[in-house]
């Protein structure tokens, strides 16, 4: 549907359909185990800033695992 209303030059269409994307996503992370959710979070961070704010909650929320911490360092390094 979003690719007919954008080929037909349907921009209200392809907003709305994209902004019911993007809460259908925000409700499904919400659902994902905390480890997920903060890999998603990382990833999706685009800068070092962001990057060391979505660290910085992680271990301020997360339970201690050595494995969720590795991969916080991992991918916290990770250049823009």
């Amino acid at each position: 549907m979003h690719k007919q209303a954008k080929k037909e030059g349907n921009t209200e269409v392809c907003r709305k359909l994209e902004e019911v994307l993007r809460v259908a996503m925000e409700e499904k992370q919400k659902t994902l185990r905390p480890e997920i959710q903060l890999l998603n979070n990382l990833m999706a961070a685009t800068t070092v800033p962001e990057r060391e704010r979505v660290c910085l909650h992680a271990k301020l929320s997360l339970h201690n695992s050595a494995i969720v911490f590795c991969c916080i360092e991992i991918l916290s390094r990770r250049q823009a």
